[in-house]
């Protein structure tokens, strides 16, 4: 089988083909006498733009050439909704060929979306239907959120099945391609383990949290889909709906949709229904409001509108309308104003929702906050002195709330970054003392962190290192005494009594010193 992957960037190949692998796979497909031939189509191939001419001739080289061959063989055109006008004209004159000079036993599988703008395809497809002999059309759909929980049962234990299913589905949808790659960053995240076939998750606030950005693999994938809903669309009513609800998150708060954008009721249900009607948002089975149909689609919508011409007026107007009072506001603010450019008033509508968040003692909107500022300063915290020592007391604050809201993966990752920080900065850092403090509060959270995992070893180690570097920070000892507090139940756990002791006697004279 040969395989071509088609993308919007492109209108053609995935990547600029290889040649030498290109002419490797055309090979294995033709007897002995034609290897020379698969070079000479390869580099057709390969190199430079092809003219109408070319594509003529190429289409019945490779069509005489795979004719050659009496073995079954089968072309697969993944993504053939954005194939370019000269490709399409390519594949007919294939068509043709096959006719022409008895192509044997031979498939052409074309994988496609429907509702993309490409007429030149479309009509290629009307043709297609019509030949009822050779074609044949099969719809694909998505799983279902059932169907999805009975396709991992022989991969992930019952107890935890249904919620692993719905975390999943949420994310990804029913899209095979979507599944396995959140699938796959669940596991390199550190929020899923997989031993040989099965899957278990170790940490289920950090997995079923809302994406904030997109697996790597799938960046861009939906976004000249609801680029071609928006330019088809009514601008007025349409761009502001989903830029107040692709940035406010998956599931859509009506109420605070048309009260930032000030659309009139009828004008925020006819932009529901459109986007409906294209499937990028749904109706919630499980409640009065909205939802994405899945949170990539969800990223993928704020991509979308920020590349539409009338975004940042758009955006502004929507900015201008948030009330720094309500949480849900402050988040829709940073992200908003993230992909405007304007990183310090997203830092600050970050801020003043870890602020609220922080005052009703609600630990997962904290995360989400800190989380915002951490990604906003995440580029430029080496630039100044301020910049740095902000990232650091973010990352500090971050991993505290992680580990009250149950993220042991999370704050761990918090933790490290604070301690890299803080061995790069240490040498030329103006303030005698403060990077050591940030070790040492970072270690004393791990420590912390260890406890609740009952990793004892990993435990000691970290107290280890506290308690070697303690003599630098002789202003914090109550983060000593903190850590001695932990250590004696990590000592406990390890049946290590006599150790326990001995930390318990210094930790006395730790209080009567002080």
């Amino acid at each position: 089988m040969l395989w071509w992957l088609i993308v919007p960037e492109f209108g053609e190949a995935a990547e600029p083909p290889d040649r030498e692998l290109l002419a490797a796979s055309l090979e294995r497909l033709l007897t002995d006498d034609r290897r020379t031939d698969a070079e000479v189509v390869a580099r057709l191939l390969a190199d430079g733009e092809l003219h109408a001419v070319d594509v003529e001739v190429l289409t019945f080289l490779c069509a005489r050439l795979l004719s050659q061959n009496p073995r079954r063989r089968m072309l697969l055109i993944s993504n053939a909704h954005h194939l370019a006008p000269r490709v399409v004209r390519a594949l007919e004159l294939l068509f043709s060929a096959i006719g022409d000079i008895g192509w044997g036993d031979m498939r052409l599988l074309l994988e496609y979306r429907t509702g993309y703008d490409n007429p030149r395809f479309g009509e290629l497809l009307d043709r297609l239907r019509t030949d009822t002999q050779r074609v044949a059309f099969a719809d694909i759909c998505p799983l279902s959120e059932t169907e999805l929980a009975a396709a991992l049962e022989s991969r992930v234990s019952a107890e935890q099945r249904k919620d692993f299913a719905h975390a999943i589905y949420r994310k990804a949808g029913g899209n095979a391609l979507f599944v396995t790659n959140v699938l796959l960053w669940a596991i390199d995240g550190g929020y899923v383990t997989r031993y040989n076939e099965r899957v278990r998750v170790n940490d289920v606030p950090g997995f079923e949290r809302e994406l904030t950005r997109l697996p790597a693999v799938l960046d861009h994938f939906l976004e000249s889909r609801i680029g071609s809903v928006l330019d088809r669309a009514d601008g007025r009513i349409v761009l502001p709906y989903l830029t107040a609800a692709a940035f406010g998150g998956f599931e859509i708060d009506a109420a605070q949709v048309q009260r930032i954008t000030e659309l009139q009721p009828s004008d925020m249900e006819a932009a529901r229904l459109y986007l409906c009607a294209k499937a990028i948002i749904s109706e919630s089975i499980s409640g009065p409001q909205s939802t994405f149909a899945h949170e990539i689609m969800m990223l993928s919508a704020r991509l979308a509108v920020a590349k539409q011409g009338a975004f940042v007026e758009a955006g502004s107007r929507i900015v201008a309308h948030l009330d720094s009072a309500v949480f849900d506001d402050t988040l829709l603010g940073g992200r908003l104003s993230s992909a405007l450019g304007r990183s310090r008033a997203a830092f600050d509508f970050y801020n003043g929702g870890y602020e609220l968040a922080r005052n009703a003692a609600a630990f997962h909107q904290q995360c989400v906050a800190l989380d915002g500022a951490r990604e906003v300063l995440a580029p430029s915290h080496t630039g100044t002195t301020d910049l740095t020592r902000r990232y650091a007391e973010i990352e500090l604050s971050l991993a505290e709330a992680e580990l009250l809201g149950g993220s042991m993966v999370r704050a761990d990752r918090a933790l490290r970054e604070v301690l890299e920080v803080a061995a790069r900065e240490e040498r030329g850092w103006p303030v005698r003392g403060e990077t050591t403090l940030w070790r040492c509060r970072a270690l004393s959270q791990r420590i912390q962190l260890f406890v609740r995992l009952m990793k004892p070893r990993q435990a000691l180690q970290a107290f280890g290192e506290l308690l070697s570097i303690f003599q630098e920070a002789p202003s914090a000892p109550h983060i000593l005494r903190s850590a001695m507090t932990r250590i004696l139940l990590t000592l406990a756990m390890s049946s290590r009594p006599a150790d326990a002791r001995q930390v318990a006697d210094a930790l006395l004279l730790s209080r009567k010193a002080n």
